[in-house]
């Protein structure tokens, strides 16, 4: 990887991580260190075994409690907004089709 790609690389991660933590409403920087160990620990087993990763500064209370509201409320007054950039930062990381059709399976 070039120097360029590896800047566009980092460009794009971080308007990725941006656009993540402002759809989120409560524990922004637990959920964030959550997936930052997430993302770095190939052993981990659960969610407890994540919460023992260097990355994750916070205790197992924390972890549950990030889990747990990660979603906003349907009643937050701005519920949908946080659920599009929530979905509009997920679907940054699902990649582009390769192939212009679509197969079907029909049993």
């Amino acid at each position: 990887m070039t120097k360029n790609e590896t800047a566009t690389s980092v460009e794009e991660f971080l308007v990725w991580r941006s656009n993540l933590f402002q759809g989120l409403k409560a524990r922004k920087e637990t959920i964030i260190e959550l997936l930052e160990a997430l993302s770095s620990n190939q052993q981990a087993h659960s969610v407890v075994e994540l919460s023992l990763n260097p990355l994750f500064r916070r205790d197992y209370n924390s972890l549950y409690r990030g889990i747990q509201e990660f979603l906003p409320t349907q009643t937050d007054p701005n519920y949908e907004q946080r659920i599009e950039t929530l979905f509009s930062a997920v679907s940054r990381t699902i990649p582009p089709t390769s192939k212009h059709y679509n197969l079907f399976g029909v049993c």
